[in-house]
């Protein structure tokens, strides 16, 4: 058996018994009108956390960027910055903490979610943050001659992990910088499609509109000659009429000339 060793190391003392769902809501003012919002994300810059009386006081500045349009289909990258607090008391953690104890505190985020809208000149977001608190202590921490043997191989395991998650994060990185300028590059090409579209819509309704427009004059010009033939058609208007109606009444006349020329022989 060989000897012990002795180091300091930080040991978890407690945490919290749920993870903390933080919900706010923020707004800011723009310097323009835009039409719609492309793209939000919300990144936790930096969070602190410290005992504050009989509770943890955590900290989170977080940074929120905004990819909005404008109305002439130009992008425009919105950052902003927001501070938030939330005190969380120590009957949250199991066990539960002592109000005069040393520790020291970690914040592990676990899930971020936000949702936005624009109204008016103003961009309004309502965000969501889920995140662990631990508390730990530096204490000795004893280690037995086969722990001991067993440092440098863990280590080293530890160590390989840690470079190969890199490696699967800088790769995951490289393919989503990719997949982003492909996807800006389809946006562009989608939106150039739609104002082709719409002009070529808006040439088609013009034309329509011109089209009708004549349909409308052929059909009052229909309806002006199909008056016209009726009335050639009728015959109290017909002009085939008016001459034997001359002659008819000519007749009449004669007739009626000849019964005054008896009656004034008749007389003589």
């Amino acid at each position: 058996m060989g000897q012990a060793l002795s180091i300091w190391s930080p040991v978890v003392i407690s945490t919290l018994n749920r993870p903390f769902h933080l919900q706010s809501h923020y707004k800011c003012a723009l310097d323009q009108l835009f039409r719609s919002i492309e793209d939000l994300k919300i990144k936790v810059k930096t969070a602190v956390v410290r005992a504050q009386g009989l509770a943890v006081e955590a900290m989170l500045r977080l940074d929120i960027l905004c990819l909005v349009e404008d109305f002439n289909g130009q992008l425009h990258l919105i950052s902003r910055e927001e501070t938030v607090r939330n005190r969380i008391p120590f009957g949250e953690f199991e066990p539960e903490i002592e109000q005069d104890s040393d520790l020291q505190y970690v914040l592990q985020i676990q899930d971020i979610d936000c949702q936005g809208e624009l109204k008016e000149q103003e961009l309004h977001l309502d965000y969501f943050i889920e995140f662990m608190i631990i508390a730990t202590q530096e204490q000795i921490v004893q280690l037995s001659a086969e722990e001991k043997a067993d440092i440098p191989h863990s280590l080293s395991e530890v160590l390989a992990q840690l470079q190969t998650e890199v490696s699967r994060v800088e790769h995951e990185n490289r393919e989503l910088r990719h997949r982003i300028y492909y996807y800006e590059r389809d946006v562009s090409s989608l939106k150039k499609g739609i104002r082709k579209a719409e002009m070529r819509s808006s040439r088609l309704q013009t034309e329509i509109n011109r089209y009708q427009e004549m349909v409308q004059q052929m059909q009052t010009a229909l309806r002006d000659k199909d008056r016209r033939l009726q009335n050639l058609e009728n015959p109290y208007y017909s002009p085939l009429r008016q001459p034997m109606e001359t002659e008819s009444t000519m007749e009449e006349d004669l007739a009626l000339g000849a019964r005054i020329k008896r009656l004034f022989l008749n007389n003589s």
